[in-house]
């Protein structure tokens, strides 16, 4: 996977990660503050199903996910640090 992909999706993930650090949004543990990636974007993308927040094409027609998107590079993310 080429680099700047995965410096793409470091940010993307990041830019969630510090966004539930900072103001607790759609964080699964807000007390503790001991957030998952994985459970942030899980709580994300259904609200994103739910509701059609976050949405590219934010109407009631939209079909397209933004969390689901980033649920896949997520899974590339995974693959591309595990396989150098």
């Amino acid at each position: 996977m080429d680099d700047v992909l995965l410096a793409c999706i470091h940010l993307l993930l990041l830019y969630y990660y510090v966004r539930c650090t900072r103001t607790n949004k759609n964080a699964p543990l807000n007390k503790k503050r001991r957030l998952c990636l994985i459970c942030i974007l899980e709580l994300v993308c259904q609200r994103c199903i739910y509701t059609n927040k976050n949405a590219p094409l934010n109407n009631k027609t939209a079909v397209f996910c933004l969390s689901l998107y980033l649920h896949i590079l997520f899974l590339y993310y995974l693959q591309a640090i595990s396989n150098p």
